[in-house]
């Protein structure tokens, strides 16, 4: 029930008036940003869409960075090795020349200074950088270069030469996310991206009578494997042949030794883990040499199977010499060995490459989406607003103007 008093009309009058302009300003706002949500309480169902969506944007446009750095990356990578591909086929069409024997000593070793200038050039870019000043080609050890290489004298020459290029680098690779728990691998190590053959160690030690002691594990080219208390050489043997990894193992009948051996073109990664002696028992590493890995090989391991660097070596020492068996025969069949390597990195570099660009333009498609729905729901329909707009206007004009004519002051107002 309402008291009727002469200040009632005025307060209602009042009431609805502020509750007009109220709603006439979050019209106006609204108009004003193009949006219909300006607080989580206009509507908090497509304020949660909203936020949900923009949430997933943010994503997208992170993963957008990561493909582009990575695609940058690649590219930059990607130009080394075909410039490196360039490099060998020159050198393999020197060591052909070099192998038919119509050459003599001075225009072999012309040869041979050729050959040793492209090897510099090759040991240049396995150290190469990217725009950024970090390593291309040495794991996540980016700060220093893939390689070191070892000058030494070299017979037939008369300056020191590179006699050797040993990888400084480790066997990590960085991953590059392009989704919600989804990445690639975008990196390629310099021992492998430069080796040229297959490698071999032969342990040191008879192993027929091993026995692990305890629960521990070895790491093989970056990966664990676990190694259980009991564990013989045969159940070892089983379990590097079963772990992602490519590489094998085996025992050699005639001294007992353990035999890893790489099914790809790579230098082998070994070592220990915490608390396990097991590499260094096989005769395979040395221990408390954990940091020059992958130069830790056991000094009386026998280890087979050279790099890109080595074959180059071969071939210019062969040529310098005049050697021609060794020029067509194991040097030649190192520079194949090592140009099929670098041809088939490249492949998997150019299909890497491709395969981002796509997922790129499918962050790009989904970000845009996403945009999209969140203006569906944060959306104005500006003609609504518009027309919601003027009708509070003229009702607003339309109650001053009641107002004027209801509350006119009388006589006995002054009275008062």
């Amino acid at each position: 029930m309402y008291r009727v008093s002469s200040s009632m009309g005025q307060s209602n009058f009042d009431y609805h008036n502020r509750a007009h302009e109220s709603q006439k300003h979050k019209i106006d706002g609204q108009i004003q940003s193009q949006r219909g949500i300006a607080r989580l309480r206009d509507n908090p169902v497509n304020a949660a869409h909203s936020v949900r969506y923009q949430s997933k944007n943010v994503r997208l446009e992170r993963y957008q960075q990561n493909v582009d750095n990575a695609v940058n990356r690649l590219a930059i990578a990607e130009s080394s090795v075909s410039e490196a591909t360039s490099i060998l086929q020159r050198i393999r069409e020197i060591a052909v020349q070099g192998a038919n024997g119509t050459y003599d000593q001075n225009d072999l070793r012309y040869m041979a200074i050729e050959v040793n200038e492209y090897l510099e050039e090759l040991g240049n870019i396995a150290n190469a950088k990217g725009g950024d000043g970090l390593a291309l080609f040495s794991g996540t050890r980016t700060d220093v270069d893939a390689f070191r290489l070892v000058r030494g004298s070299v017979v037939g020459a008369d300056e020191q030469m590179i006699t050797g290029a040993m990888y400084t680098g480790n066997v990590d690779r960085r991953e590059s996310a392009y989704a919600d728990n989804a990445s690639m691998t975008t990196q390629f190590t310099g021992n492998s991206l430069f080796w040229a053959e297959n490698q071999r160690i032969w342990g040191a030690s008879d192993v027929a009578q091993f026995v692990v002691q305890q629960d521990s594990s070895i790491h093989i080219d970056g990966v664990e494997i676990p190694l259980q208390a009991g564990d013989g050489v045969h159940a070892l043997i089983h379990k590097i042949n079963q772990a992602d990894i490519s590489v094998r193992a085996s025992l050699d009948p005639v001294e007992n030794n353990l035999v890893l051996e790489t099914t790809q073109p790579h230098q082998l990664w070994l070592v220990d883990g915490e608390n396990s002696t097991t590499l260094e028992e096989l005769g395979l590493i040395v221990s408390g040499q954990e940091a020059s890995t992958p130069n830790n090989y056991h000094p009386f391991a026998r280890v087979s199977g050279g790099s890109m660097f080595d074959a180059v070596i071969e071939l210019r020492d062969a040529l310098l010499v005049g050697d021609s068996n060794r020029i067509g025969g194991a040097a030649l069949g190192g520079i194949d060995r090592a140009l099929d390597n670098v041809n088939l990195a490249r492949a998997q570099m150019g299909a890497k490459h491709n395969r981002l660009e796509s997922v790129g333009d499918r962050l790009s498609k989904d970000s845009l989406t996403y945009i999209q729905w969140d203006d569906q729901v944060r959306g104005l329909d500006l003609a609504s607003a518009l027309i919601e707009q003027k009708m509070l206007d003229s009702a607003m004009t339309a109650s001053y103007a009641s107002m004027a004519k209801v509350m006119q002051p009388s006589l006995m107002d002054f009275l008062k």
